[in-house]
């Protein structure tokens, strides 16, 4: 199981960076991703937990930081 943070960058207004949490099975390629969104007042890393058991379900899980 593989955990990692990626920055990337906005394709509308060029803000960056911008951060994502994932988690997956480095040993499996072509896995279904999903995506988990934080509430309101949180952030990614409160989906840690989240994207751990989706991972170990065999899913690629990404959280990104949400603006705003």
């Amino acid at each position: 199981m593989r955990t990692e943070t990626i920055t990337y960058r906005s394709s509308v207004d060029d803000t960056s960076p911008l951060y994502m949490d994932v988690a997956y099975d480095d040993t499996k390629s072509n896995l279904p991703i999903v995506v988990v969104m934080h509430g309101y007042r949180g952030g990614r890393g409160d989906l840690s937990g989240t994207l751990q058991r989706l991972a170990e379900q065999g899913l690629f899980a990404a959280a990104p930081d949400m603006r705003g």
